[in-house]
């Protein structure tokens, strides 16, 4: 269900119809009404890019940018409440949108699970996690990026067999640690 309306004794046609105007459906996501849609489509990109098949670590780190730079954009913007108002301060809307943790998630979880075996690919989500700690001004924010440092660095202590990599790529997560621990000092 798109819309609960409370209490349902209330619900008439014509606030049917006015409710149902009020949205677009299609078969394809689009980028202006979807903010995560681009997080996807460049998640795709990196993660086809691991594929063994292809194996083009170049255009997975491209899409790591991208990612990183959208999401400092996203870290600097207070974020709207999900709740409306109307002119008498009654609550008539909660509207949930995307969560910062949420959209973090869609632009690392698929990449870092595809490529714990890179580190240079690591190394450049960290450098990205690095860059967006400079923009974050919400606690919740820096742990969620911690969290996923944490998870990039485990992964690849995992699967990267080559010593001189392995440092390179934790003293990338410590500096991503000290980064967000100074990032809501």
């Amino acid at each position: 269900a798109m819309v609960m309306v409370w209490p349902g004794d209330r619900v008439t046609e014509s606030l049917v119809k006015r409710m149902n105007a009020a949205f677009m459906l299609g078969d394809q996501r689009t980028a202006a009404q979807d903010v995560e849609f681009s997080f996807h489509q460049l998640v795709e990109i990196a993660v086809r890019a691991l594929s063994p098949g292809i194996n083009d670590p170049f255009t997975a780190i491209a899409c790591v940018d991208r990612l990183g730079s959208a999401l400092c954009s996203l870290a600097r913007r207070d974020r709207p409440s999900p709740h409306r108002f109307d002119r008498q301060g009654r609550l008539r809307l909660v509207a949930p949108g995307p969560t910062f943790a949420g959209i973090v998630d869609t632009a690392f979880n698929q990449i870092r699970q595809s490529a714990r075996s890179n580190p240079a690919v690591a190394i450049r989500m960290l450098d990205a996690i690095v860059q967006i700690a400079a923009h974050v001004h919400r606690a919740p924010d820096a742990a969620c990026l911690r969290r996923h440092a944490g998870m990039i660095f485990r992964g690849t202590r995992e699967a990267v067999l080559e010593p001189d990599d392995l440092q390179t790529v934790e003293v990338r997560f410590k500096a991503a640690v000290g980064a967000l621990r100074q990032a809501c000092d």
